[in-house]
């Protein structure tokens, strides 16, 4: 599952129409839904993002393979045309702690230190500077681990905020929209932990444990994990091999005998 979230209606309209996402009313604020996806508009701020990614993740806690998108328009300095995609690796709020998504993948957009302020930015800052994504990741991190968040803004304009409309907002994203959609979607496939077991070996492990102890079911998980992760190949053809024993010294020498064949 990718949470998707973002400030304003305009921002994550790219992606609502990209997934043909549908509004939801299970929770007080912007939500949207597709089998793969969850759009959250949080309203501008620190404290609506924080509540909102709060409600958000309690209401669907994310798994080990899910991953999280903080999008929207940014100011910056002028050394960043308007237009781009940055990708934050460090985030900063004015008294508060530092955070530092981290990255599994490469990507070929530009990376930057995003500050957090609490309104508007019209005084130029030496550094590009959003509203909401300290306290996103501040939220976020207490539900997923930093592998799992990426934190994309578009260069809206240069400290002028005023000059920016909805409706280039929402074409400015939408640009970057589809390749941001992509880059999840491999994330997420690349910390999907990987099945040491096809599903034919693992039917077979779990029809041959119905005939064991707890403890011993329990010592043949550690030694086919053992063998697996040693590198062994196809498992002995006497884990395949239907378990018909009427007494425990039948059982006990079965089981023995897989053990040695691992």
């Amino acid at each position: 599952m990718i949470y998707l979230i973002a400030a304003l209606p305009a921002e994550t309209r790219p992606f609502i129409d990209l997934l043909k996402a549908t509004l939801s009313d299970v929770l007080p604020f912007g939500l949207y839904t597709h089998d793969t996806a969850l759009i959250a508009v949080t309203g501008s701020g620190h404290d609506n993002a924080l509540i909102a990614t709060s409600a958000l993740l309690g209401h669907r806690p994310p798994q080990a393979n899910d991953v999280l998108v903080n999008v929207g328009i940014a100011a910056a300095p002028q050394a960043y045309a308007i237009g781009t995609l940055m990708i934050a690796h460090k985030l900063t709020c004015k008294g508060q702690h530092d955070y530092y998504p981290d990255m599994l993948l490469r990507h070929a957009w530009e990376e930057c230190s995003l500050e957090s302020v609490l309104e508007p930015q019209c005084t130029p800052l030496s550094h590009p500077c959003d509203m909401e994504a300290h306290a996103v990741f501040k939220t976020a991190s207490r539900f997923m681990g930093v592998h799992q968040m990426l934190f994309a803004k578009v260069v809206s304009d240069h400290f002028e905020p005023q000059r920016v409309s909805k409706e280039e907002a929402t074409v400015m994203i939408g640009a970057h929209a589809q390749a941001l959609l992509e880059y999840a979607d491999n994330l997420e496939r690349f910390i999907t932990p990987k099945a040491l077991f096809s599903a034919e070996e693992q039917a077979a492990i779990a029809q041959l444990k119905r005939g064991f102890t707890k403890t011993q079911s329990h010592k043949l998980d550690d030694a086919l994990h053992r063998y697996r992760l040693r590198g062994g190949g196809a498992l002995p053809k006497l884990c395949f091999e239907p378990l018909h024993v009427t007494h425990k010294k039948e059982r006990g020498a079965r089981f023995d005998a897989i053990i040695r064949a691992l």
